[in-house]
């Protein structure tokens, strides 16, 4: 146990109280001394109304109202508040922004370069034309009249699925057009009415309706962005995509079936085109989280043959303004018949 030291006997103050006395009065007078200027400070600063009164010698209400506006609410409004359009007219590099916000720099997907966008599109693209090589086959197929609406749905305005198929010696080729149609506008988030897989929170609040406003272009891009961090940070339900892709994988196998190659059952296949659908959707995701505008690129189908892959071009440029040079990474590959 701790011992109290002996408490010295004193006759009258110590010299340790008197000078605990002086440097407390001192501190005192300091602080006096400081609430009596800032006082004479704002009195000095204090600004007069047009009447020559101040706005605190009456409700600053009755003033504000009877002699004009206060004067302090009309310097704050001069102040212009930031805006999107105006944040959005600045010379940002989108592709960095490690040196504008070490938030956004943590949080916002890593920037790829074209070739790493290029590789990716194009493995994507070699899975779809071998699915088809694997699964289908040239033969001549009669088409019946219950069948023509759903492949119809596959055609385009220039020619329809039903020519392609009955019209060519190899069929394939034209399964291989509609596959890859099929699937680009499934996992798109700009398919409309065919948007069936991509996720609904990603897209948001109006997808290319800000593309086309070059002051918004900047910021519906960064919107982009976050929106796929915030979407791949939260797990989604697993199961119910699983679902809905292997709903599209046996639509697409049922209405081709006529062509499909016996060697193969149908749950290898469509095993298959579910794992490869999954695949165009997380790529589809990822491309969604870059600072860039990616297009696909369809040439007029039956003019030079089957477009069996589109081109794919890069919109916009780093700053996220409407590049009118479309960069083009990928050319189509159009196969005669």
């Amino acid at each position: 146990m701790l011992s109290q030291a002996p408490v010295p006997k004193s006759d009258g103050v110590s010299k340790g109280a008197v000078a605990g006395i002086a440097i407390g009065t001192a501190l005192l007078g300091a602080a006096i001394a400081f609430f009596v200027a800032f006082i004479l400070f704002k009195r000095r600063k204090r600004p007069s109304s047009a009447s020559g009164l101040s706005p605190y010698d009456s409700s600053p209400e009755l003033v504000a109202l009877s002699k004009g506006p206060n004067p302090y609410v009309q310097e704050i409004s001069q102040v212009p508040a930031p805006s999107g359009a105006a944040a959005a007219k600045r010379d940002m590099d989108l592709t960095d922004l490690a040196h504008s916000s070490d938030f956004l720099a943590g949080v916002l997907p890593q920037t790829a370069d074209d070739r790493t966008v290029r590789d990716k599109v194009s493995m994507l693209f070699d899975q779809i034309q071998q699915h088809v090589e694997n699964f289908y086959r040239d033969v001549h197929a009669s088409i019946t009249p219950s069948m023509e609406s759903d492949l119809a749905k596959f055609g385009t305005s220039e020619v329809g699925m039903l020519e392609l198929l009955q019209g060519s010696s190899m069929p394939t080729v034209a399964i291989k057009h509609a596959l890859m149609g099929y699937v680009l506008a499934i996992t798109s988030p700009d398919g409309g009415d065919k948007v069936v897989l991509f996720p609904g929170d990603v897209v948001g609040v109006g997808g290319k309706k800000q593309f086309g406003t070059p002051d918004l272009s900047p910021v519906y891009i960064l919107y982009k962005r976050l929106a796929v961090h915030l979407h791949s940070a939260i797990q989604s339900n697993a199961q119910a995509r699983l679902s809905d892709i292997r709903e599209a994988a046996e639509h697409f196998a049922l209405t081709f079936f006529p062509w499909a190659n016996p060697t193969y059952g149908d749950q290898e296949k469509d095993e298959d085109l579910v794992q490869l659908i999954s695949s165009a959707l997380d790529l589809s995701i990822w491309l969604y989280g870059q600072p860039f505008i990616y297009e696909f690129l369809w040439e007029g189908v039956g003019r030079r043959g089957i477009v069996v892959s589109p081109g794919l071009t890069k919109a916009t440029d780093s700053k996220g303004r409407i590049d009118d040079q479309r960069h083009v990474l990928l050319e189509p590959v159009v196969v005669s018949t």
